[in-house]
């Protein structure tokens, strides 16, 4: 009887965010939050789900319009993970009928945030990846344990390039978006990654490098206390470059010459390092809000800007993170006591950002198997 234990990091988007999708380059950053899977042999005779913070209590599961569902709900109880898994069992060439033998718990707290009034919101730290990946690792692991066939996840421990190439189509088509993969590829990898798409390959393949941030740079993660659904403002940037090539495109290149320049300032060969990516992020925070400008979306909110224009007057530099909408943003400097002292200010700003406490996840996904006593089922995930 085994049972599989796997965990995987969050984002940060520090910089190329939706000009990756159009194959320019993004950094991005792992952080020590984890969402945590178990995967374990069910008694009771069916399938079932225990996740937490969607407050799902042992639900018994079924198949249901293509996904394993709660029985009895719709398929928007648990949306993208229901359809994850189905996309990852035809992948790895398995029965679906072996999550009727499956108790799965799901724990991704660490990666969201609990309102006054009890409602929790996520903190934009890619919690759909975080857990997917997790997932994945965990069903690959779980079926080689029981001797099922699969392709990948031989190895709980190490980044693969395949592994990510392999699930990257099934995340994208369990989210219902043409997502980058590059919450997914961090969540993997760990540690902080340059990640693209290669256009010019067949399958528009996706490119991890690792890359280290300067030793001189200090940050902070700022929440907003406002949620943002990332899909709705993928699915309107690639509507607007459809509609608008001629006035998407200069944008575009501006974005792209930004990225790489960001990234190429990692270069440990050059002098100021730090100074060069927070000028990068600070130039790309302006062509982010003035892409949604254009759109007529408010990609950079009201919270973002004002701590914007507060970082300035600190002599700091302040970026949204992500899609935008709400979400994450990032102090950025060289100055780790003022980093500090603005971050304590925020308490007079009328609840505008809350500090966290975030540090780079130098590991990526992980699994470990454990035996299980017949029986005894587990509530928790360690």
């Amino acid at each position: 009887m085994i049972t599989i234990n796997a965990c995987a990091p969050g984002k940060m988007m520090l910089i190329g965010e939706y000009a990756v999708l159009h194959g320019s380059p993004a950094l991005v950053m792992a952080v020590n939050r984890r969402a945590r899977v178990r995967i374990e042999p069910s008694s009771t005779g069916s399938g079932w789900l225990q996740a937490r913070p969607l407050d799902i209590q042992r639900r018994v599961m079924a198949w249901q319009d293509d996904a394993w569902m709660p029985l009895g709900n719709g398929s928007g109880m648990l949306g993208l993970t229901g359809r994850f898994i189905a996309g990852l069992l035809d992948a790895l060439g398995l029965e679906r009928a072996i999550m009727d033998r499956a108790g799965l718990t799901i724990d991704s707290t660490e990666l969201f945030d609990t309102a006054a009034n009890g409602q929790t919101l996520k903190l934009g730290l890619g919690s759909s990846a975080a857990v997917s990946a997790a997932l994945a690792l965990a069903l690959g692991q779980w079926c080689a344990a029981r001797g099922n066939t699969h392709t990948v996840g031989d190895s709980p421990g190490r980044f693969e390039t395949s592994r990510l190439t392999q699930w990257l189509p099934v995340y994208r088509h369990a989210l219902r978006s043409n997502a980058s993969g590059a919450d997914l590829a961090a969540a993997l990898h760990g540690g902080v990654i340059e990640y693209r798409i290669d256009q010019t390959a067949s399958d528009s393949a996706p490119v991890v490098r690792a890359m280290n941030l300067p030793v001189d740079l200090h940050w902070r993660a700022i929440w907003t206390g406002r949620p943002a659904q990332t899909t709705d403002f993928v699915a309107a940037f690639e509507a607007y470059c459809l509609g608008n090539p001629a006035a998407a495109g200069p944008v575009l290149a501006r974005m792209d010459r930004i990225a790489r320049a960001a990234i190429g300032s990692l270069d440990p060969a050059q002098a100021d390092t730090a100074e060069s990516l927070i000028n990068a992020m600070a130039e790309y925070a302006v062509e982010v809000q003035s892409l949604g400008t254009a759109m007529g979306l408010e990609i950079v909110t009201e919270s973002h800007r004002r701590l914007s224009r507060r970082a300035a007057d600190w002599g700091l530099v302040y970026k949204s993170c992500g899609a935008g909408g709400g979400d994450l943003g990032m102090l950025l400097g060289t100055d780790p006591d003022r980093i500090e002292a603005f971050a304590r200010s925020l308490s007079d700003d009328g609840g505008h950002g809350v500090p966290l406490d975030l540090s780079v996840e130098r590991a990526g996904a992980q699994s470990a198997r454990v035996a299980c006593t017949p029986g005894v089922e587990i509530d928790s995930v360690e």
